[in-house]
């Protein structure tokens, strides 16, 4: 026989795993631009703590580039006609 304890912790557990569930789907919905995003907006971070100024200015222009730039830029070359 099940007490009140039991149905808690059950209860508890649905709860958890819904929880878990709806943070997946979120996580997953979340465009390539977004993770690039907020990438870069590490990448900031990490350049503010440089102390060379020249570092830092390079570091934060390379952060500072744009999506779509960084697609045109890792997509391979295209092959010249024959």
């Amino acid at each position: 026989m099940r007490t009140d304890n039991d149905y808690e912790k059950l209860g508890r557990g649905i709860g958890l795993t819904t929880a878990l569930a709806l943070s997946l789907s979120l996580l997953s919905a979340c465009s390539s631009q977004e993770w690039y995003a907020a990438g870069r907006e590490a990448q900031r971070d990490q350049c503010n703590k440089l102390m060379d100024s020249a570092q830092r200015d390079r570091c934060l222009q390379d952060a500072n580039m744009s999506y779509d730039r960084y697609q045109r830029e890792k997509a391979p070359a295209p092959t010249p006609a024959k």
